[in-house]
């Protein structure tokens, strides 16, 4: 979970009406459709939904986006009243941009420039929108914070006794995540290799491929990715816009020919062709995951462990994410698999989420 707030554009428009003042300050027409712009796009990116879609939910979430601004704006006017404690630095504010434009894939300051110009803002004015940001997060980190100290028997204690009063389930949740995957083992590589090279040898020997496929992949897989094992049929131009081990694999082989094990960071593919012409191909493929022995659950346990202990202990989940990103990188090279890493996620409808997330989602 995190703090949730709005960023609105301080430069001067010409406004429709003011619709809420928060003492000496005032929030106008333009500014709450801003941020409902704002969360628009954002869910767009999150979700990739289409925009009509981010659009809707937007406007519905209009009176969410009010009183988070209106929050932040009662925040920023007290952090204001105590510059000796709440101080904010161009570094941090510097750290703060930059992940924003990790987060968003943004790699160039011109798509950052162009993104901004969509929201609303210009550079300047992000920069002061996002120092204030921080100004509200330390000022609850540093003086509201310290003041909560319930303790979790005593929350539990208060649930259990007012069970009743709250809902059964909520609809939507507002998440974070961090992801740490497994490293396997060179010893967990050697069975996985022998296992999708036994799955070859099967197929060669006639096997239908899609029964292999299903012998090979866990069922929640199949469930979730209904192309594995099916037959896929393109315009053979269309291959440019498939990733890089499909285009690789594919412009190799010729109909009737079976791929030997492509090694990708989530396990092995093995592909088919089918058929092969100047127009178009049909193939089907699968991808066996990784065999994880308990050196590597071990190893991952670990380091997540260690992140929740950071956490616990106050250190902000961006940063803890930060470091993940770059402990994971290797050598000089970015981590081409950050955004994996983890991020915000948004707003998530609960029954979206897998019955494992729910579990845990539902006991926070």
């Amino acid at each position: 979970m995190g703090l949730l707030l709005g960023l609105v554009s301080t430069e001067a428009k010409t406004f429709d009406r003011i619709i809420a003042q928060v003492n000496n300050e005032i929030i106008t027409e333009w500014e709450l459709t801003t941020l409902a712009k704002q969360r628009s796009m954002e869910l767009q990116r999150a979700y990739g939904v289409s925009r009509e879609e981010a659009t809707h939910q937007a406007e519905q979430d209009r009176p969410q986006l009010l009183d988070q601004y209106i929050r932040q704006l009662l925040l920023v006017e007290t952090a204001l009243t105590l510059k000796d404690q709440i101080q904010v630095t161009e570094q941090e504010v510097d750290q703060r941009v930059n992940s924003f434009k990790e987060s968003a894939g943004i790699k160039t300051e011109a798509d950052f420039l162009e993104q901004l110009k969509r929201e609303g803002f210009s550079f300047p004015a992000f920069r002061e929108q996002t120092k204030r940001n921080l100004m509200a997060e330390q000022l609850i980190m540093k003086r509201v914070l310290p003041k909560l100290q319930v303790r979790d028997r005593e929350i539990q204690d208060f649930f259990e006794k007012n069970r009743d009063q709250f809902p059964d389930k909520t609809d939507e949740v507002h998440l974070k995540h961090i992801f740490v995957p497994f490293h396997p083992t060179l010893e967990d590589l050697e069975i996985s290799q022998q296992k999708v090279e036994d799955a070859i040898a099967d197929l060669t020997l006639g096997d239908d491929f899609e029964e292999v496929a299903v012998r090979m992949v866990t069922s929640s897989r199949i469930r979730h990715e209904k192309a594995l094992g099916k037959l896929i049929t393109l315009p053979l131009d269309e291959i440019e816009n498939l990733s890089q081990i499909f285009q690789g694999t594919l412009s190799n082989l010729s109909s009737g020919q079976i791929s030997s094990p492509v090694k990708s960071p989530e396990g092995y593919y093995v592909f088919r062709v089918e058929e092969k012409t100047d127009q178009q191909i049909s193939f089907q493929y699968f991808v066996v995951p990784f065999e994880i022995g308990q050196t590597a659950t071990a190893k991952a346990q670990e380091q997540a462990n260690q992140m929740a202990k950071k956490l616990d202990q106050g250190t902000s989940f961006d940063q803890v994410l930060q470091t993940h990103r770059q402990v994971s990188s290797t050598g000089n090279q970015p981590d081409k698999e950050g955004k994996r890493r983890g991020g915000d996620l948004g707003f998530q409808p609960l029954s979206s989420l897998s019955p494992e997330i729910q579990k845990v989602v539902k006991a926070l």
